[in-house]
C-alpha cells in the first residue's frame, strides 16, 4: 500500500516561470544602470528609500555620496549580491519600470502548462526567490503572457533563509503550516534541490 501523502503545496523558484538570469542581463540590470542616479535624486525625501540607502552606505568602509553608492549598486547587481537592503532598493527601481510599462518579463512557456495544471488541481503554488518579494510580484504582474500573479498563493525571499540551506525549507513548511512530505520543491538549481530534500 502506498503511504505517500498527497502533494498539496508547490514551492517554486521564480526561474521556473521567468528565465530570470537572461532577463536580468538583458533588461533589469540595464534599467537600473540607466535610472539609478535619477531615482536616488527623485526619492531623496522618501523614508523607505533613504532607509535602504543608509543601510547600504553603512556597509561601505568610507563615507560615500549617492553617485558613489550608485556605482556600488551597479556592481552588486552584476555580482548578484544577496544584500537585503540592496534587493529592496533594486525592487523599488524596477517597480517604476513596471508601472511605466518599460519592463515586461518573458515567460518559460514550456513550464506554464504544469503550473496551470497544479492550479486546476487546487495545489497551492508559492515562489521562493533571491529577489525581494516586491520584485517577484512586480515581475509576475508584468509578463509577456499577462498577469501571472493569480497562479501564486504567496511569496518568500531570503528573509526565510538561504536557498542552499536545508533549515530554510523547514522554516517555509512551518510558516505554511504544512507537513514537509506534502510539499514539492521545484528549482532548476541542483544545490537548492539538494538542500530542500536533504
Amino acid at each position: 500500500m502506498n503511504s505517500r501523502k498527497k502533494i498539496s503545496t508547490v514551492i517554486s523558484s521564480l526561474e521556473n516561470i521567468i528565465p530570470l538570469q537572461a532577463y536580468l542581463q538583458s533588461h533589469l540590470l540595464p534599467y537600473i544602470e540607466s535610472n539609478i542616479d535619477s531615482f536616488l535624486v527623485r526619492h531623496i525625501n522618501n523614508i523607505a528609500v533613504q532607509l535602504h540607502v543608509n543601510s547600504l552606505k553603512e556597509l561601505l568602509e568610507a563615507p560615500v555620496n549617492n553617485a558613489d553608492l550608485a556605482k556600488n549598486i551597479l556592481q552588486w547587481g552584476r555580482e548578484n549580491y544577496n544584500l537585503r537592503a540592496f534587493k529592496a532598493l533594486q525592487a523599488m527601481i524596477w517597480e517604476e519600470g513596471f508601472q511605466n510599462k518599460e519592463l515586461l518579463a518573458p515567460v518559460c512557456q514550456d513550464n506554464m502548462k504544469q503550473f496551470t495544471q497544479w492550479q486546476f488541481q487546487d495545489i497551492k503554488i508559492y515562489i521562493y526567490s533571491r529577489q525581494a518579494i516586491q520584485a517577484q510580484k512586480g515581475i509576475l504582474l508584468h509578463t509577456e503572457a499577462g498577469e501571472l500573479s493569480e497562479l501564486i498563493s504567496g511569496y518568500f525571499d531570503l528573509r526565510s533563509g538561504s536557498k542552499t540551506e536545508s533549515d530554510s525549507y523547514l522554516i517555509l513548511a512551518d510558516e505554511l503550516g504544512e507537513d514537509v512530505s506534502c510539499i514539492m520543491y521545484v528549482t532548476p538549481y541542483v544545490k537548492e534541490a539538494d538542500a530542500a530534500y536533504r
